[in-house]
């Protein structure tokens, strides 16, 4: 019997996709980048690395609905100092797969868990944005021996209930018939900020051409004697 993955719809789709990904990669990357995939209980996690091996791990998690190269604009900075791990998040548009589904915070950090133990990373530095924050914060509550410390950029839910309905009016924004412009001006604000315009295109593509394999985690608030586990060092950015 064929194995149920994740992925696009059409070969078409992913192969603009894909083209768009190695585009921006190439462009922004420093020459020395890696892209290697790591095997998890959950499917293959897609990973670009950069920066010399002997620098201290920082592994990035981008927003939803974007992949590891969202993170075009800072790359070479922090791969100066740090060896960088940008991972495209399992069972969104990306090059990862997803071969079992995530159905819970536990299935998530014990994704992430996976990837550290295959990049053989015993402590790691984390950054993540919007829901990539999120699910770094999780991983921070079910590992924190793993955890040196976080940069944490407007996660959702982490400290106010985010109700359902609010995640399933953004995913049904992605279902609709929108052309570019308009998903241009809906998720990419302020307008006077120069935004490649590929990443627009690439994101465009994916969340309207990925299929997720079953039904996605949402994120939620966390309780009490989690924060208490999360005690590491973060810096928290909020922003409008």
């Amino acid at each position: 019997m064929k194995q149920q993955t994740s992925g696009f719809k059409t070969t078409q789709a992913q192969a603009e996709y894909f083209a768009l990904y190695d585009e921006i990669i190439q462009a922004y990357w420093p020459p020395d980048f890696q892209q290697f995939d790591a095997d998890t209980r959950f499917g293959k996690t897609h990973i670009v690395a950069s920066g010399s091996p002997q620098n201290s791990p920082l592994l990035l998690s981008h927003a939803m609905g974007m992949s590891s190269v969202m993170w075009y604009a800072n790359i070479k900075a922090l791969s100066q100092k740090y060896r960088v791990y940008c991972i495209d998040r399992i069972n969104e548009g990306g090059k990862s797969i997803c071969t079992t589904p995530i159905r819970n915070r536990t299935d998530f950090a014990r994704w992430m868990d996976d990837i550290l133990l295959e990049l053989k990373l015993p402590v790691v530095d984390l950054m993540g944005i919007s829901l990539g924050g999120f699910w770094t914060a999780n991983f921070a509550v079910y590992h924190p021996e793993k955890v040196n410390r976080m940069i944490l950029i407007s996660p959702p839910a982490l400290f106010a209930r985010q109700t359902i309905k609010s995640f399933v009016r953004i995913f049904s924004s992605f279902l609709t018939n929108m052309d570019l412009e308009t998903f241009r001006g809906l998720f990419f604000f302020p307008p006077s900020y120069a935004y490649d315009e590929r990443l627009i295109k690439l994101m465009y593509i994916g969340v309207r051409n990925f299929q997720p394999l079953g039904w996605p985690v949402f994120p939620s608030k966390f309780k009490k004697d989690e924060y208490a586990i999360m005690q590491k060092p973060v810096l928290l950015l909020l922003g409008e």
